[in-house]
């Protein structure tokens, strides 16, 4: 028997939906583009499967009771056996509910007696002009008559679509099926949603149609405890006004969610509609992913790590994040936290996403970069410089992908696409995120951490690199070097191979602010990043590049004279430089050191590609960097010397104090 919500269920709270209702995995709220014959634009409280034409009744709730398909189908007859047309009708609920079952996607199907469809025909306006509903007539008249074809239909029509419109790879997959619709089909760009209307004996009245009823006093609360969509809310609406006196109801209303489920809504005269929930197929979770791909991408996908930078801004509680990549929508979040961030990626798409900052400071080297110390303003026109004073304003900051963040990388294959029949999976952020072929898959590296299964379109995938297998197996084990590792492992090389050099140019300098934080970054590299910890250290800024360091006192004299020269000019820079105290140095002849430059073989050898320097920066090396180190009588040590650096240096011609060991 069904259980109706008591008495005690009613009361006066306003029809805005609760809190929780925004929240509700059925939501359904579409937004989109009208095309010239789509009826006028939706007014507040309307959407695409309805409209209310009260404002602000008092509601009720009708709490609706989760059973299984057979029991329902007992109980489908028990409630339409007073039908004059009972054993039609009862056939059609039937093979209805079992089309829902055995499918996905979002729809309200509405199955009336004939002269119920006359009466209420104007409330059943067309979102698309009538088009699906020939389509879909030429092809499938009848579900009983044309079952496979019917079912078909409904598949293509409910399929997840990016835009809620029909895109021209869904006309494609339409006519695929159905040849004979050739020349005879103008879906694209039109409406993707509403209701489908069937009489009591299975034939197709209308599809993609926006349903229209009265003010309703009832708020649907599904089995679960959570509050329904639009969708629902409009199939109880429409349902309670088929309520007619007598035993049997004249139309009966279907609605199924797009995360999988349906609800039948049983209109009953002077009380509300009776509602029963069953389940149906649902698209395919991260378990089910990893238990049919996981093996599959280990063993023939690729790995990759990210090469490019990318912009990271600090996420906003309630932002809504939609990933746009060559037109397709392949995740929709919401932020529900105050830990989240907002990554703008490297592709032409430029593509935003939501992490978890957990997950980011894993992926990316922090802190970042601010976009103004990139390059030189003067290089960049009017319309780049417009848009990253915009990403400024924002909170993006650039950071570069840890090399040691792998993923495989796999290619979906026509064979891949049975193993996922609804043609969509849900990600482990709980995105719905499209399955197709050509795409790829992304799971991250090394195996204990294959824990997530998510797509990367074509487009994303430019922005990787390809991993030798067994460097990064190395890696996964390795430390990063000392500074001991590091003089151990190239102090002869250095010597023997690298390029007698000293710095030429006057450099700017100022005192430094105990306390204060230095990032030196080159060419969008952060290469240090330390905090002042005295009041006798200098801070030095390169020419040309912008980048800054901090030097202790002792360095500072050892390389270079102390007496120093003002700042002269008015560029904006000098202006800039002089206000912070910076005056200009002249570097010592003595300022020397050997300049070797890494290749494949060598940064090979720092097995993590990091190492420590002397003063407790981690330091990130990469082919066609410099490694240097000082002249015998300093400190020994071994840095990085990013390439963009080495015009600042010139050759030494008498190297003799060098290379005198």
């Amino acid at each position: 028997s069904i259980k109706h919500a008591p008495q005690s269920f009613s009361s006066s709270i306003r029809a805005a939906p609760p809190a929780d209702a925004l929240q509700s995995i059925d939501s359904d709220i579409k937004s989109c583009t009208r095309t010239p014959s789509d009826p006028a634009p939706l007014s507040p409280g309307e959407s695409f499967y309805g409209m209310s034409c009260e404002k602000e009744p008092t509601v009720q709730v009708v709490r609706a009771e989760t059973m299984s398909l057979e029991d329902i189908i007992p109980l489908l007859q028990e409630q339409t056996c007073g039908s004059e047309v009972a054993e039609d009708f009862q056939n059609t609920l039937k093979t209805i509910a079992h089309i829902l079952k055995d499918g996905v996607g979002g729809i309200i199907i509405v199955v009336l007696q004939e002269d119920i469809f006359r009466e209420q025909s104007d409330n059943m306006a067309y979102l698309d002009g009538g088009k699906l509903t020939e389509c879909w007539r030429s092809v499938a008249k009848n579900v009983h008559a044309d079952g496979a074809k019917f079912g078909q239909m409904l598949s293509a029509f409910t399929a997840h679509s990016e835009s809620d419109r029909w895109e021209q790879a869904d006309v494609n997959r339409l006519l695929k099926n159905f040849p004979e619709l050739e020349g005879s089909t103008d879906l694209e760009g039109h409406a993707k949603d509403g209701a489908l209307v069937l009489s009591h004996r299975g034939t197709v009245k209308k599809a993609a149609t926006h349903l229209k009823y009265p003010g309703t006093s009832y708020q649907l609360v599904k089995a679960d405890g959570m509050s329904a969509g639009t969708r629902h809310a409009s199939a109880l609406a429409f349902a309670d006004q088929l309520a007619r006196p007598g035993l049997s109801p004249v139309g009966i209303v279907f609605a199924r969610s797009d995360a999988g489920g349906a609800h039948i809504f049983i209109p009953r005269y002077d009380r509300e509609p009776l509602v029963v929930h069953f389940e149906t197929q649902r698209h395919a979770d991260q378990a089910q992913m990893l238990d049919k791909f996981k093996d599959r991408i280990m063993k023939v996908g690729r790995l990759m790590r990210k090469r490019e930078p990318v912009l990271v801004r600090k996420g906003k509680l309630g932002e809504r994040v939609v990933t746009l990549i060559s037109g397709r929508v392949t995740s929709d979040v919401t932020i529900k936290d105050d830990h989240s961030v907002v990554v703008r990626a490297p592709t032409c798409d430029q593509e935003l996403y939501v992490l978890q900052q957990s997950k980011f400071e894993a992926l990316y080297i922090t802190p970042g970069a601010d976009i103004d110390s990139l390059d030189d303003p003067t290089m960049i026109s009017p319309f780049l410089l417009s848009q990253r004073r915009q990403l400024q304003e924002r909170g993006f900051k650039l950071y570069h992908p840890k090399p040691d963040q792998c993923r495989w990388v796999y290619k979906i294959t026509p064979e891949d696409s049975k193993l996922v029949p609804t043609g969509c999976f849900m990600s482990s952020w709980g995105a719905q995120q499209p399955f197709r072929e050509g795409d790829y898959l992304g799971m991250p590296a090394p195996e204990r951490f294959a824990t997530e299964i998510y797509l990367m379109p074509a487009a994303a995938v430019g922005s990787y690199v390809d991993v030798d297998q067994d460097e990064y197996e190395r890696r996964q084990t390795a430390r990063h070097l000392t500074q001991a590792d590091m003089i151990a492992l190239f102090k002869d090389k250095i010597r023997r191979l690298g390029r007698p050099m000293r710095k030429s140019r006057l450099m700017p300098i100022r005192p430094a602010v105990k306390g204060e934080r230095i990032k030196t970054i080159v060419g969008g590299r952060i290469t240090s990043d330390n905090v002042v910890e005295d009041d006798t250290s200098v801070v030095i800024q390169a020419p040309d590049t912008g980048d800054q360091y901090i030097l202790p006192r002792d360095k500072y004299i050892l390389n270079y004279e102390e007496e120093g020269c003002e700042i002269t000019g008015d560029t904006p820079e000098n202006k800039l430089l002089r206000s912070q105290g910076f005056r200009l140095h002249r570097p010592r002849q003595t300022n020397r050191r050997w300049v070797y430059e890494l290749t494949a073989a060598d940064v090979a050898q720092i097995h993590t590609g990091w190492f420590e320097s002397s003063w407790g920066s981690l330091q990130h090396a990469e082919t066609g960097d410099c490694l240097a180190m000082p002249e015998q009588g300093q400190t020994e040590e071994v840095y990085l010397m990013p390439a963009k650096v080495i015009p600042h240096y010139s050759a030494v011609r008498n190297s003799a104090s060098l290379i005198s060991l």
